[in-house]
């Protein structure tokens, strides 16, 4: 299974992928990013709210992580 460092170096990869590949056309890179944003805003909410990076990422650590930054007035510009 994957981990929150898994998944946010992987979500990483995908961002440089795409600006990489698709810089010419703005419209495309403009929506890949955004998408990948999600993933990358879930992962670091997932490690935040469990303390560790080598947490296993799964969907259903999704939702309590994201409750926890929404109660953290420091973390709300995630």
């Amino acid at each position: 299974m994957t981990t929150v460092r898994d998944q946010i170096t992987s979500t990483n990869q995908a961002i440089c992928t795409n600006i990489d590949l698709l810089a010419e056309q703005r419209g495309l890179l403009s929506q890949n990013i955004l998408s990948q944003l999600r993933n990358l805003i879930e992962g670091v909410a997932v490690g935040l709210h469990h303390k560790s990076l080598d947490t296993q990422f799964n969907y259903d650590n999704i939702p309590p992580a994201l409750d926890f930054i929404k109660s953290q007035g420091k973390l709300n510009f995630l």
